[in-house]
């Protein structure tokens, strides 16, 4: 089954005859409508497939709750969004969620900050946050100068968007991972927490995609960027597309010309003082730091003593 709204998908499944699910977006959405706004839509059909064919049992009647619980709740999820956002402004977003919430949350609620926002934002999982994460915030980041740190490297918002029903021990491993980051050498990262209104996951699960999007629309608000078009994922499909349709020729071309540009100008001088200007350049091998290219080829040249 084909779930799209229009173009290579809809065509691909009308030529070869597949039960196609079209999502009405010129119809009811505005010009310019993004996937990552057609999460209802989404997950509405594949709930009711899934529910059709006997693989689900009882969640389309759960999935109906959900529009009337958000009206209930948008407005208060809007004002905390906001003031979020603001708080979130000159720093870049880290979302974190428990490990249940990785995928319908923290990736969808990251992926919503990257593309309304223009700006970077990342996403983790607690109890994995724990170790990792952690630790690639272990030392101080920035730039030692004469009065402390005075060129960082950025600024780092951490906001937690918690399961009150979750299991309680996971909740105390955010506190301490605050507390830790409350010490002064870590003074760059900055942590807040979201409580995650609904009485059930798929309620919990609108809320935060909910509050994602007006969090990423306030930010991009407040940086005077429009939040709908994705102009560098445009511009990278068509220069896909244009290296896709070269002949496979171009491609071998082009690898050994990165090779030329890539080795190290000792080994061309060489090979040219040998003349052997065609030989194939192999590209610099690095390890540990070190240039390890010409100590393989000291070796394989030197001269054997018997």
């Amino acid at each position: 089954m084909v779930i799209a709204a229009r173009g290579t998908l809809t065509e691909i499944a009308t030529e070869r005859g597949l039960p196609l699910v079209r999502i009405p977006a010129d119809e009811r959405e505005p010009q310019g409508f993004q996937p990552r706004s057609a999460t209802g839509y989404f997950v509405g059909y594949l709930v009711r497939m899934l529910e059709a064919v006997g693989l689900l049992s009882g969640a389309v009647d759960k999935l109906r709750e959900v529009p009337e619980f958000l009206a209930g709740v948008s407005a208060d999820i809007r004002a905390t969004a906001e003031k979020r956002a603001c708080w979130l402004e000159q720093r870049i977003p880290v979302i974190i969620t428990d490990d249940c919430y990785e995928q319908s949350i923290g990736r969808i609620c990251t992926i919503k900050l990257n593309e309304n926002t223009k700006r970077p934002a990342m996403h983790a999982v607690i109890p994995e946050a724990n170790h990792n994460l952690m630790i690639g915030f272990s030392r101080p980041l920035g730039i030692l100068g004469a009065t402390g740190w005075e060129r960082p490297y950025g600024t780092f918002g951490f906001l937690y968007l918690y399961d009150p029903d979750s299991d309680p021990r996971v909740h105390q491993r955010f506190e301490v991972l605050h507390e830790i980051f409350a010490h002064d050498i870590y003074r760059l990262i900055e942590l807040d927490t979201w409580r995650l209104p609904g009485r059930t996951k798929i309620q919990k699960i609108f809320a935060a995609l909910t509050f994602a999007d007006w969090c990423s629309y306030t930010l991009a608000l407040l940086a005077a960027e429009d939040p709908t078009p994705v102009d560098l994922v445009e511009d990278f499909k068509k220069r896909l597309a244009e290296r896709l349709a070269e002949p496979p020729t171009s491609h071998v071309l082009r690898t050994r010309l990165s090779h030329e540009v890539n080795a190290d100008p000792r080994d061309r001088r060489e090979r040219a003082a040998r003349g052997d200007a065609r030989r194939p350049v192999q590209p610099r091998r690095v390890r540990g730091g070190r240039d390890v290219s010409f100590e393989r080829q000291a070796r394989t040249r030197a001269p054997r003593h018997h």
